[in-house]
């Protein structure tokens, strides 16, 4: 009986007729059972892994380099996942559950998950009251920003949250109010209404204790929850979040073209309407449906992150320019 490998039951091409089991092909002390690379003598689950790092070279971006494995192999000193070739504050940690595009490496106040638009600044009312104050601007424009960047958001609860001052419904009442408000602010800047479900809590949902001044500080909130979102596609290099294809905004007219530069020695993966272009920019002459379209260029190790909205008219042709950090 010729021999096998003990643990496949077939051949593997690898001195099969030899009459002699083979558990450990390549002879690197992992028996092949075990080994992700059966021919080729390695360490890190029996793959070469040349820094020893414990991710393998095939994975590794940063292969003669030690690193970590939530860097992708690359040194991250600031231990957020993002390599420090593409980090842009290698030194101040970014949200580790934070994902799209916009994830660079720093920190910020806004920021998206998969689950959620997390917060970690509350939005400001007058005092008692679901009258928005100037500060609150920031932090929602920032909100805007995400969702219209990522349209695959479907469904978003937009839930406001009061402490256990007060009367229940008085509490319960204010904290609606409060959704609404910010629900009505998003909306004229541009977020479309039927993406957002506000919805009160009161004080029935707290973050922390209302025995303290610093826990009821806590609990008065809006939070941003995820309830829906289209079918997906996730770049695992960057972190992103993607949606399917999804048709131009009027759509209707003859298609047109559209031409994206960037300045010399500078390039750019690009996005049409949340998806991946076979060609990254510059390009030109690119054929478009006439409407609105989003469009977005990223490069992390030359510092490009750009969105934009474009319009193409019937039969139009457009050029941009995508800005480029000469850093």
């Amino acid at each position: 009986v010729f021999g096998m490998h003990s643990g496949s039951g077939a051949g593997d091409q690898f001195e099969d007729l030899d009459g002699c089991p083979d558990p450990d092909n390549d002879n690197d002390g992992v028996f092949d059972g075990e080994d992700d690379c059966p021919l080729v003598a390695g360490t890190t689950n029996g793959c070469p892994d040349q820094d020893q790092d414990g991710t393998v070279d095939e994975e590794d971006l940063c292969p003669e380099v030690f690193g970590l494995p939530r860097a992708f192999g690359c040194p991250d000193q600031d231990h957020d996942g993002v390599p420090d070739q593409e980090d842009l504050c290698p030194d101040q940690p970014a949200p580790i559950d934070e994902v799209g595009a916009e994830r660079d490496g720093c920190p910020r106040s806004v920021f998206l998950t998969k689950d959620a638009i997390v917060l970690t600044e509350h939005i400001p009312f007058e005092l008692g009251s679901a009258t928005l104050l100037e500060p609150s601007y920031r932090l929602l424009d920032r909100i805007v920003a995400i969702l219209l960047a990522h349209p695959q958001i479907t469904s978003l609860e937009v839930a406001g949250h009061t402490d256990s001052v007060g009367r229940d419904p008085d509490n319960q009442n204010l904290s609606l109010e409060r959704a609404q408000a910010v629900v009505q602010y998003l909306t004229v800047q541009g977020v479309a209404r039927e993406r957002l479900k506000p919805q009160g809590y009161g004080e029935n949902s707290p973050s922390n204790t209302n025995r303290t001044e610093r826990g009821r500080t806590e609990n008065r909130r809006v939070a941003f929850l995820i309830l829906q979102q289209s079918t997906l596609q996730k770049n695992t290099r960057l972190g992103p979040v993607w949606p399917q294809a999804r048709p131009g905004a009027d759509p209707a007219g003859d298609p047109g073209k559209l031409t994206v530069r960037v300045a010399g020695g500078y390039w750019a993966d690009v996005y049409l309407d949340g998806v991946r272009l076979n060609k990254g920019a510059p390009f030109e002459d690119l054929a478009v449906s006439a409407g609105a379209h989003e469009l977005r260029a990223v490069n992390p190790r030359q510092f490009i992150n750009w969105h934009k909205i474009v319009v193409v008219e019937n039969g139009q042709s457009v050029e941009l320019r995508v800005p480029v950090d000469p850093r």
